[in-house]
């Protein structure tokens, strides 16, 4: 082969270039560890690479045998009005089964493609281009990028498949990365019995919603509750029945209160609620019904026999000038009174 019939290669500092991009898209990707960090960094580096009209990014655990549905992780704001992050998309979407079945990108003019066969969030497009990076990790399919840009776009150098294929690593990494990140940190604030938040959270979160509640002038109540004669159970039915009780209870007080509100194990049978908002009356109010409801509610043990319970509970208000854990004794000192006069009722400091 004469030189002259040899392709055309890159020049050395073109591709030098390249890969000098890659490693900087790489690290800013794989460096961002919190959900909400990466987020910011995806979407910074998708309007500087692709400018594009919409995007959606969609992931689900790569697991070796998955029906774990794709839900939407990250999306353009237009997209987000149909897609919302959580939502699951439908097994048959169009792009999603492109992308399983893909080894490498895809780019596509729109009009390439069936209209037919688009999903809604496409359809309105009469024109552009598609482009669709399967996320993969170890081999095992785990979601897909799909990016929608204008098709004068497509000369540009960025839109080579290699280039596709190794950003494509980098954002699978990334996100694997920052699930993990995420789930590691909710276990260090969660209990591990009910899954609530731990008392360590909690020292943090009441130092929060006094701060917010100075802040603003706004009103805060802390209910302290301790089951009552909880001991008679794990004596009585076992441990192992004592725990799936704290369980149940705990599903219970989540239905119950608001989603401002924060609800935590402290520790042994007792449980905290603080709730943003409220006014003593209202704190009152909310620990009448919730030990009302808590009293009709049948629970069970793990052999189906059925269990009731009651509860002492204590309930203060922020008074303006308290710390977190002033507030905290308060409720505690409350609960305390209704222990050792009778149990089973609410007091208010």
């Amino acid at each position: 082969m004469t030189r002259e019939d040899r392709p055309v290669q890159k020049a050395p500092e073109q591709t030098a270039a390249t890969l000098i991009e890659l490693a900087h898209l790489g690290s800013e990707l794989c460096a961002a560890l919190a959900p909400e960090a990466l987020k910011t960094v995806l979407l910074r580096q998708f309007m500087e690479l692709f400018d594009p009209k919409e995007f959606l990014l969609a992931w689900r655990e790569p697991k070796a045998v998955s029906r774990e549905p794709c839900k939407v992780f990250f999306s353009s704001l237009t997209v987000s009005t149909l897609w919302p992050v959580g939502a699951p998309l439908p097994p048959a979407d169009y792009v999603l089964n492109l992308a399983k079945e893909a080894k490498e990108p895809l780019i596509y003019a729109l009009s390439e493609l069936n209209a037919g066969n688009l999903p809604p969030r496409l359809k309105a497009h009469a024109e552009g281009a598609l482009i669709v990076l399967p996320l993969r990790l170890s081999g095992r399919f785990c979601g897909f990028a799909e990016i929608l840009l204008p098709e004068e776009l497509l000369t540009n150098e960025v839109l080579k498949n290699a280039f596709l294929a190794a950003y494509a690593c980098f954002m699978a990494i990334a996100i694997k990365n920052s699930q993990a990140f995420a789930s590691t940190n909710m276990l260090a604030i969660s209990d591990d019995c009910t899954t609530l938040y731990n008392a360590r959270f909690l020292e943090k979160c009441l130092e929060d919603e006094v701060s917010r509640a100075v802040r603003y002038d706004h009103p805060l109540v802390c209910l302290f509750l301790d089951l009552d004669y909880f001991k008679l159970v794990n004596d009585n039915h076992g441990h192992l029945n004592g725990s799936y009780l704290l369980q149940q209870v705990a599903i219970f007080i989540k239905k119950f209160i608001r989603r401002t509100d924060i609800a935590f194990r402290y520790g042994g049978d007792e449980f905290v609620v603080l709730m943003p908002e409220t006014t003593k009356h209202g704190g009152q109010k909310a620990a009448e019904r919730l030990l009302e409801l808590l009293k009709s509610e049948v629970f069970y043990t793990l052999d189906k026999k059925p269990l009731n319970i009651s509860a002492s509970i204590g309930v203060a208000a922020f008074d303006g000038q308290m710390s977190g854990d002033e507030l905290l004794s308060l409720a505690d000192k409350a609960m305390y009174y209704v222990k050792e006069h009778g149990r089973g009722a609410v007091k208010v400091e």
